[in-house]
């Protein structure tokens, strides 16, 4: 028979466990799925996971579109991710909290994607950065679409301001309908320079859902 003082013990011992082990799960979790088109998964740690409206998306884990499928993703502070097909998304680092100075969201996005910042944007001093295989896109605003088109990798400001940056040269979107294109790694950004209708229907349309 347990006695009450050794019961109290047990309980207490296992409450500080439970509340030790609460704020890990939830410090990895970063975003939640809105919506789907086709399928999509997230792979972490050699695991495949079908992802569905509602689920639930962790730091690092990586998120894969499969061919003509779309997927929207939230973000806890309400930053808004969609993604085109044959894309992957990856959550390296968020950090949001609006009374602290080194709130931060560093991404990693492979294919098309658009990004539509949301309340970190307003914290003093926030960092959105998201690497993309040819460039890094410091965004300082809302609404950013990049991916590949017409044989390089574009980049298109819709509202806010961007800087694309390689590892030979930079430049910074600040006008909206504006644009840069990129042909690899080892190029730097073409000249800002205004896309057309038909580009930037193009370029949306490849994330938009149907």
């Amino acid at each position: 028979m347990i006695r009450p003082a050794a019961y109290c013990v047990c309980l207490l011992m296992s409450l500080l466990l439970l509340a030790e082990m609460l704020p890990a799960q939830a410090a990895g979790t970063v975003g939640q799925v809105t919506r789907t088109q086709g399928q999509s998964m997230t792979v972490a740690n050699g695991d495949n996971r079908a992802l569905a409206q509602g689920a639930v998306v962790a730091q690092d884990e990586t998120l894969v579109t499969l061919k003509d499928s779309r997927l929207a993703v939230r973000l806890i502070d309400g930053t808004e991710l969609t993604l085109g097909e044959n894309a992957r998304l990856r959550v390296n680092s968020l950090v949001f909290n609006q009374a602290e100075r080194s709130n931060q969201l560093a991404l990693f996005a492979e294919g098309a994607f658009r990004i539509f910042t949301g309340k970190i944007r307003e914290a003093t001093g926030a960092s959105v950065q998201l690497n993309t295989p040819v460039a890094v896109l410091s965004i300082r605003g809302t609404d950013v679409w990049g991916g590949p088109i017409d044989g390089a990798y574009g980049v298109f400001l819709v509202e806010g301001i961007v800087e694309v940056r390689t590892a030979v040269g930079q430049i910074t979107l600040t006008e909206p309908g504006t644009g840069t294109n990129i042909t690899d790694a080892a190029s730097a950004p073409s000249p800002v320079a205004s896309w057309s209708q038909d580009k930037v229907e193009r370029a949306l349309g490849s994330v938009a859902f149907r």
